[in-house]
């Protein structure tokens, strides 16, 4: 009986680290998806501004 109790305690533990693991990863691939259109902004910034002055200097 003990066993089984400590058995139980230890797949509702392993299963709260699982959720928030996957929490982690979500919020991960949220903050991802919001960098990339700034790279994409800056990409542009960089082609039409930087790099014309650099060749006209």
């Amino acid at each position: 009986r003990v066993l089984t109790m400590a058995v139980n305690l230890n797949r509702l533990t392993t299963g709260t680290m699982n959720v928030n693991a996957g929490h982690k990863r979500t919020s991960k691939a949220r903050i991802i998806h919001q960098i990339q259109p700034i790279r994409g902004i800056t990409r542009i910034i960089w082609q039409e501004i930087v790099y014309p002055l650099e060749i006209m200097s």
